[in-house]
């Protein structure tokens, strides 16, 4: 009996182990909600959590929930994948599932150059000529925006405080805008780059080349 009561703690204490060698170091860069429908006494709702891990950013999301208490912008966490869910330690002892909605691997870039970063980032949606027909334009619910009319739907002045905002930190809700579907790019080329300085750097040359796309 005794024998196999330490069998019964050696298997518990080796699962506890297997599963927190599986947890990675994440950082929820934001978080919103979305009302996606409605029932007769009250409307649907989705949480949406962007979380940063290592070079990938994923959105997940929990529908018909609401904010989970304890997970906040900017904090650290604790988090493990498994397929298209994504399990997050909450308080240090209950695990909150997710779906994952997308997956946006960080390749590598040349700080110095905006046209690589877009190409590399941005191209797979708005297309390489920014004008919204990339590869993937088609699976997101909301097109992508013509990039190259930024400045004409701005009053013919190129909006440079308002796309260094949407890169830094996510688009506004009003379609003609884009959709939360898109990457919130500050925290992304934030971990490519080590310093905030060279972060701030990629922003402000991604934002001068979409600038010299700009429909004459």
């Amino acid at each position: 009996m005794r024998g196999f009561a330490s069998l019964v703690w050696l298997t518990l204490l080796l699962s506890i182990s297997v599963q927190a060698q599986s947890y990675q170091q994440g950082k929820i860069v934001k978080w919103d909600t979305e009302s996606y429908g409605n029932t007769k006494f009250h409307p649907l709702t989705a949480v949406m959590y962007y979380v940063q891990v290592g070079h990938t950013v994923y959105r997940v999301t929990r529908e018909n929930k609401k904010p989970e208490s304890g997970l906040a912008s900017g904090q650290e966490i604790q988090c493990r994948i498994e397929k298209n869910q994504m399990f997050v330690l909450n308080g240090q002892k209950e695990e909150v599932k997710f779906s994952i909605v997308m997956k946006t691997p960080i390749p590598a870039t040349s700080a110095a150059s905006g046209q690589e970063m877009f190409n590399t980032y941005c191209a797979v949606c708005h297309g390489k000529d920014a004008k919204g027909g990339g590869p993937s334009a088609a699976a997101l619910r909301v097109p992508p925006p013509n990039l190259t009319m930024l400045s004409l739907r701005h009053g013919g002045k190129y909006p440079t405080a308002y796309v260094e905002s949407v890169l830094k930190f996510g688009v506004e809700t009003n379609p003609a805008h884009g959709s939360k579907d898109m990457p919130i790019w500050g925290p992304v080329l934030g971990a490519i780059s080590v310093d905030t300085p060279e972060a701030e750097r990629r922003i402000h040359n991604l934002n001068q080349y979409i600038e010299s796309l700009q429909a004459k």
